[in-house]
């Protein structure tokens, strides 16, 4: 009896990013609509968000188990790793960068914008830290990690790397409107310059993830909501 076999091309290493960009994060993209009142209310939108996060981290650590590394790009940003001084310093970070953003729309926006009330109820307080954390770390591991990585092996500079994949970054959050896709660009960069001097992705996961939750938890304590 014959046996058919099928053999799969290997995807080159400079098509790799792009494709999978275009497959994983673009559909999101297109799809998504500006953040709704309650959001963090439903418990289908915490299940959806952890389930795809897990995915494509999984994803993203075969990848790279499978195309392992050849050269120094691997710096620390890898190790399994949570330091707290990594986790504060990126924290502070983005602190000081939403604070001049919030700054500066004070001066540009008119009143009576102010963002939607996300979550309304404490009991789902734990379940988005989860979701944040989860969404987090798909968002550094793609961007910040596997994206990085995959075109300075492909051939392209530091800078030119950091440019093409904070771009795609901030797109992703057009949805919210310009200023927070200008935001997601700004400290998209400063976590591209927290890898490049070898912070792990793990500490500034958790670190962008904490940061996310705190975002949650001011709109439910300025929608007069209560722990």
């Amino acid at each position: 009896m014959n046996r058919i076999t099928i053999n799969i091309p290997s995807i080159p290493d400079k098509a790799e990013f792009p494709l999978f960009f275009l497959i994983i994060f673009l559909p999101a993209y297109l799809a998504q609509t500006a953040m709704l009142p309650g959001l963090f209310d439903l418990p289908a939108f915490h299940s959806q968000s952890v389930l795809q996060a897990l995915l494509v981290i999984s994803l993203i650590l075969y990848l790279f188990r499978k195309t392992p590394s050849q050269d120094d790009l691997y710096p620390s940003a890898f190790a399994g790793e949570l330091r707290i001084t990594h986790m504060l310093i990126t924290l502070g970070g983005l602190g000081i960068l939403y604070g001049i953003y919030t700054l500066i729309l004070t001066f540009l926006l008119p009143p009576g914008m102010e963002n939607p009330v996300l979550i309304t109820r404490g009991i789902m307080l734990v379940p988005s830290l989860v979701t944040c954390l989860c969404a987090a770390s798909m968002e550094e591991f793609f961007f910040r990690g596997y994206g990085y990585f995959r075109l300075r092996q492909s051939g392209f500079t530091p800078l030119s790397s950091v440019l093409i994949i904070n771009t795609l970054f901030s797109l992703g959050h057009l949805y919210e409107g310009v200023p927070a896709a200008l935001f997601a660009f700004a400290s998209g960069l400063f976590l591209a310059f927290l890898v490049l001097k070898k912070i792990s992705l793990f500490s500034m996961s958790a670190a962008h993830g904490i940061f996310n939750f705190l975002m949650i938890l001011l709109s439910f304590l300025s929608g007069k909501g209560s722990l």
